[in-house]
């Protein structure tokens, strides 16, 4: 246990995986009755976002570019699936990787023209893309089908002598396999060389070409990235539900896809899968549920939460964690860490003791906790009445000077009025300061006992 935690902390990408393995693990509890397959369901689709997101991401919050063709490239990506997998070559990753290489092609070319047009003017400019695809979707019959959409199969795979078709939950987990090598692709990319371009540009692109950063270059790699993610969550989409239309494909879709970006977290790589469940499960995991009468005002309040979200995180809602945890180790770690000391010394001391030992020492243990407990806990006292004491003489020194004040003196009394506030401050302060010495203390005295 002490191995997975240090390689958690040390080794960020075994995060990443030990994600994926916890989400693969939900079609064996669907199948056992724990979960409904509707769950799981939503899960596929929170994860197809979230390979989607994390393209945007890598353009939006890395790259400080913006694109409202999301939603075209993703149908984009599941027609031109079909249209390989029908009509080329009936393998998912043939069909696949042609698809991504044509996908990679657009997105060049989007770089390309993203260099005569910056801010609103790019946006506008990505949003006609995405409105022309929709187009194509919608009248191509040839190649979409047009409104009747186009079906297809689970992934299926052509190997020596056979063919393997993949399951629903199989291809989930594949699903998942796809999502943990796009994590660790990004979390290496953006803490590279061209990752710190990326950054630069998006503060300054001037500043970035004094520093030798070619912007061809990297808003190229941006794209790309973007256009080939995108197209990607279009392949594990009609790969998945095994239908794709022209109705998804719109700007509403995109917007949803930004949104998971702002609320989850820019330039965060689990941000972005939490903001895919905040805008995408949670109404429809739970919201509807509440709301069932009206399930309308499901998104009602998912539109108010991403503008609580945005009030008050505006880094994206991953950081509420690292408020949390900063919180923990302001108030509560220093009450727990005298009693996770004794613990340690304690787990140490019974792996070198004798077997007949171990229950004499389990018995100190328990003795000792209680000790340090009622010796805290008298001093805190202690401490307490201290602080009483000081608020009492402060409200005693602020009545006389207020009384010994002429009555028509109000910046006399104002200026009393902020002295007492000063000293109450302070009062506080060293309250704390007191407290937190009473618990280091305790800790080296442990210490200290423990070496003897």
């Amino acid at each position: 246990m002490t191995t997975i935690k240090q390689l958690l902390k040390t080794n960020y990408p075994a995060r990443f995986i030990l994600f994926g393995v916890i989400l693969s693990l939900l079609p064996i509890f669907s199948e056992i009755g724990v979960l409904q397959n509707s769950t799981v369901r939503l899960i596929g689709y929170v994860i197809i976002f979230t390979v989607v997101a994390l393209g945007l991401n890598l353009l939006l919050g890395f790259s400080g570019l913006v694109s409202l063709g999301t939603a075209g490239f993703m149908g984009f990506g599941a027609y031109m699936f079909v249209f390989i997998s029908t009509n080329v070559f009936d393998g998912f990753l043939v069909a696949m990787l042609l698809t991504l290489v044509i996908a990679g092609l657009l997105g060049a070319v989007i770089g390309l023209l993203s260099l005569k047009v910056e801010g609103i003017y790019l946006a506008i400019a990505t949003l006609f893309i995405g409105e022309i695809f929709l187009q194509i979707f919608r009248n191509v019959d040839w190649f979409t089908g047009g409104f009747s959409g186009m079906r297809h199969h689970h992934p299926t795979f052509n190997l020596l002598f056979t063919e393997i078709t993949l399951t629903r939950n199989w291809t989930y987990v594949l699903m998942v396999l796809i999502m943990v090598v796009v994590m660790i692709m990004m979390y290496h990319l953006v803490h590279s060389r061209t990752g710190r371009a990326l950054m630069a540009m998006s503060r300054s692109e001037h500043a970035a070409q004094a520093m030798g950063v070619s912007i061809l270059k990297y808003r190229l790699i941006a794209f790309i990235f973007a256009t080939v993610l995108a197209t990607l969550g279009g392949v594990l989409y009609i790969s998945y539900f095994r239908f794709v239309d022209p109705s998804p494909w719109n700007l509403n879709r995109s917007l949803f896809i930004i949104a998971m970006v702002v609320v989850g977290g820019f330039k965060s790589i689990f941000g972005t899968a939490l903001g895919a469940f905040i805008i995408h499960g949670i109404p429809e995991l739970y919201l509807k549920d509440i709301f069932s009468g009206n399930p309308e005002f499901s998104y009602i309040f998912a539109g108010i939460l991403i503008i609580v979200v945005i009030m008050f995180y505006p880094n994206g809602a991953i950081y509420v964690g690292y408020d949390v945890k900063k919180l923990y180790y302001k108030h509560v770690y220093p009450r727990r860490l005298p009693y996770i000391t004794l613990k340690q010394i304690y787990k140490q001391n019974l792996a070198t003791a004798a077997d007949d030992a171990k229950k004499q020492l389990k018995a100190t243990y328990k003795n000792q906790r209680q000790e340090l407990r009622s010796a805290i806990g008298a001093k805190l006292e202690q401490l307490r009445a201290k602080h009483q004491q000081c608020l009492a003489d402060i409200k005693a020194t602020y009545q006389a000077a207020i009384a010994a004040a002429p009555d028509g003196d109000q910046t006399k009394r104002q200026l009393l009025k902020k002295q007492r506030q000063v000293a109450l401050s302070e009062c506080k302060q060293q309250h704390r300061i007191d407290k937190l010495a009473i618990y280091r203390n305790a800790v080296t005295e442990l210490m200290v006992i423990d070496d003897e």
